[in-house]
């Protein structure tokens, strides 16, 4: 998961300047960290029925073998055999421990057990669609699970992915030209609820994708988040 966009870029009406966190298309669903050479259920302790329920909770986004090499890979990091994985473990997982928001993610993986780790997981698959990406990447931001992402959500974020290569100032003048690009300027100039956010990503990656546009790292591209955080496009 690693890399962030550029913060210094000036184009666009702010969300061309936050980094964002979503995988690009093959990092999360063929990492070989997440995926080991697959081997048989047996080694594993789930049965085809765990295997096929757990399938069809995630919405088939991973295939069978995939989600033998996730229960692997969720029993090494869970080290007492809880059933569950605590910040510290998720922490162990080092494509979320290079990230640069890392304590969002542990927020949201905490506590999960492996079929909520696995679902989870399979919005960052290709077989996820571009709303369903765009909706976790709203729970992210989301920073205090209002439904809303206002301007304090959005200064926490940049906080986080910029660190010291951003200022306060810049934090603010972003946020201020994300609220003020958003239909109707937000809900009811609080921030941006879901549909909100969706239309400005849509048109953000529009404007950045048509003609003579600049291609870098950050929203407007919807670079997605994990690895950078994939472009689903």
């Amino acid at each position: 998961m690693g890399q962030v966009g550029d913060l210094s870029h000036k184009q666009g009406g702010g969300w061309d300047r936050i980094p964002v966190f979503i995988t690009h298309r093959h990092s999360v669903h063929q990492s070989s960290l997440l995926f080991p050479p697959p081997q048989g259920m047996s080694s594993t302790g789930l049965t085809q029925y765990d295997v096929e329920s757990i399938q069809e909770y995630c919405q088939y986004r991973f295939t069978q073998p995939e989600i033998l090499s996730l229960y692997r890979r969720f029993r090494r990091l869970d080290l007492k055999q809880k059933g569950y994985l605590t910040a510290d473990e998720i922490l162990g997982i080092p494509e979320i421990s290079i990230n640069p928001l890392s304590p969002r993610l542990v927020q949201i993986y905490s506590g999960v057990n492996f079929k909520e780790f696995v679902s989870l997981l399979s919005i960052f698959s290709p077989r996820a669609s571009v709303e369903e990406k765009t909706a976790f990447l709203f729970q992210v931001y989301d920073v205090d699970h209002d439904g809303i992402i206002t301007k304090a959500d959005l200064r926490v974020m940049l906080g986080m992915l910029g660190g010291s290569a951003i200022s306060a100032d810049e934090i603010d003048s972003i946020s201020d030209q994300v609220l003020k690009s958003s239909p109707g300027g937000g809900a009811g100039g609080r921030g941006l609820n879901l549909d909100q956010f969706r239309q400005v990503i849509r048109a953000s990656s529009a404007k950045s994708n048509g003609p003579g546009a600049k291609h870098h790292h950050g929203m407007t591209g919807l670079h997605w988040m994990t690895a950078s955080l994939p472009n689903p496009h």
